[in-house]
């Protein structure tokens, strides 16, 4: 399936040289309107729909909210720029925990062995796409304290 965004963006062209741009892995700055079910800049545990409750609850939060401010008029709803570049720094920051897969056998989330060969530029693109390094709960935390400001940091409302 090809997703196209603003000024006609690919979303796989956008991801292969950047990586993704989301705020909470559910919504990507570029791509309006369109809410993501992770894990790129999520949190993963064993069970899948725990992670999918969870990120439902944050889109359903998010389009809830979106349309209450929007008081009835057509509204599009994206993260912002700088909610999407803050969150993406957030998950490189807790990167850490994920440096062990380097030296795992070759597989799918270390570039099939040639991690340790991969230009430096290119590693920082795909630890910013990762996973939230600590954990599920600490990952739930940050979301349910994200929706208690209740100020929607990081989320743009067009009317």
């Amino acid at each position: 399936m090809t997703i196209i965004g603003r000024n006609s963006s690919s979303m796989s062209e956008a991801w292969a040289k950047n990586g993704p741009s989301t705020l909470h892995g559910v919504m990507d700055t570029g791509f309006p309107n369109l809410f993501l079910s992770g894990p790129w800049q999520a949190a993963l545990s064993p069970n899948n729909l725990f992670n999918l409750d969870t990120l439902a609850r944050q889109s359903a939060y998010i389009l809830t909210e979106a349309k209450r401010r929007a008081g009835g008029k057509p509204f599009s709803v994206t993260a912002t720029a700088a909610g999407a570049e803050d969150w993406g720094m957030q998950i490189l920051m807790r990167s850490a925990p994920s440096a062990g897969i380097i030296g795992c056998t070759p597989g799918y989330f270390n570039a099939e062995g040639a991690l340790d060969r991969t230009p430096p530029e290119m590693q920082m693109v795909m630890t910013r796409s990762g996973l939230w390094g600590h954990g599920m709960e600490d990952f739930v935390r940050v979301l349910e304290e994200w929706r208690e400001e209740g100020n929607m940091q990081g989320i743009e409302i067009l009317c």
